[in-house]
């Protein structure tokens, strides 16, 4: 939750940087602009271009981040379920989940997520106070099971993640909040 609250007030406060860099140009083309016949269409120009930008150009977290991220499974397709169970050690921690350093999901206790991605190799890291990073090689159309965990030592909380039986990972899931995450 705390992560969230940061992010948030990140992104704010970035907006709010933003809308004030193009208010300021837009005024500088407007008021200031050398030839003053072409002040008002120049600066119309750049109001609209600014709106076209905000409407047409989709925000990361909705391309899935990374091209190899996609919105359902396939035959040509790995699915890598991550999960983290109930009452694991160190609850209140969220474990960050990146493929190839990219973030794909935060696992919270008692949840899981799906991801699609291509075949191949894959460094997929667990992170909380620590990074864990180990290399995959994921084959198309298998799906795995990864269970994320949490251990507090001298007063960090370490990351690991480790993949299951197809069977225990089924199992492990069934009570979990399943989390949206690039679908």
């Amino acid at each position: 939750m705390g992560r969230f609250l940061v992010r948030l007030f990140v992104l704010i406060v970035g907006s709010f940087i933003l809308l004030i860099g193009v208010a300021w140009a837009f005024g500088a083309l407007w008021f200031e602009f050398p030839v003053a016949v072409l002040r008002q269409s120049l600066a119309a120009a750049f109001g609209l271009s600014a709106i076209a930008a905000l409407v047409f150009v989709r925000p990361h977290w909705q391309t899935g981040q990374q091209s190899s991220a996609v919105s359902g499974p396939g035959p040509n397709l790995a699915t890598v379920y991550f999960y983290r169970p109930h009452n694991s050690p160190g609850a209140a921690v969220g474990v960050d989940i990146k493929d190839n350093g990219i973030d794909i999901g935060t696992l919270q206790e008692g949840t899981y997520f799906v991801y699609h991605t291509n075949p191949g190799q894959h460094a997929l890291t667990a992170t909380t106070d620590t990074a864990s990073t180990q290399n995959f090689e994921l084959q198309a159309g298998a799906i795995y099971y990864m269970k994320a965990g949490v251990v507090s030592h001298q007063h960090l909380f370490q990351s690991s993640l480790s993949v299951v039986f197809d069977l225990q990972g089924q199992s492990a899931i069934q009570n979990l909040q399943r989390l949206g995450y690039n679908e």
